[in-house]
């Protein structure tokens, strides 16, 4: 024997809706409870290189800046970086930042550099792809920045969107893209 509950809405003990439907199948979700409240992307075309070793600095055009609905609210922060190198057997690293806070990186080791994201080049004409997805808890409604650093292991140039050898032909080398998101999560 089975058994069926009928309701149009449920409520927490407060008297909110939590969800409700509308006796036709169409099922929503009160105020909150894990609904999106924002999302923001960006998108680099261009390239960027950086030289300087071992010291993160912006990828330009990958920042988003947003203010958060509520001090509650959380931030998925995903990127994809298009990453090439100058010579051989070259790393390059990358992490996100909220304003001037790395938001994750591995635990320091030894003389190590500790990234979000590390790419090693093996050859000058990879072009390799850095993505990662965090969730970040500012606990702030203040406006807030989100960005993906770069920097490479030595003075030799790191890429964004290109090869290091960057030869000019239709076959090879070809330029490619880089993206960054950020999705509000209400409480």
């Amino acid at each position: 024997m089975s058994s069926i509950l009928k309701v149009d809405q449920l409520q927490d003990s407060g008297g909110n809706a939590i969800i409700t439907s509308d006796g036709a199948g169409n099922i929503t979700t009160g105020t909150g409870v894990g609904k999106v409240g924002q999302i923001k992307s960006a998108i680099k075309t261009d390239t960027q290189s950086f030289t300087t070793a071992l010291t993160f600095a912006d990828i330009t055009d990958l920042s988003i800046a947003i203010t958060p609905s509520t001090t509650s609210s959380k931030f998925l922060v995903g990127f994809n970086v298009s990453c090439g190198a100058n010579t051989n057997n070259q790393t390059t690293y990358l992490r996100a930042i909220r304003d001037t806070t790395p938001l994750t990186v591995a635990d320091t080791a030894g003389n190590r550099t500790s990234g979000t994201n590390v790419i090693s080049v093996n050859i000058n004409y990879d072009l390799l792809m850095a993505s990662n997805t965090l969730l970040d808890e500012p606990s702030t409604t203040s406006e807030i920045t989100y960005k993906v650093q770069m920097t490479s292991s030595n003075t030799n140039p790191a890429y964004v969107n290109r090869t290091g050898r960057d030869f000019d032909s239709a076959e090879y080398d070809g330029r490619a893209i880089s993206t960054m998101y950020v999705m509000e999560i209400l409480p």
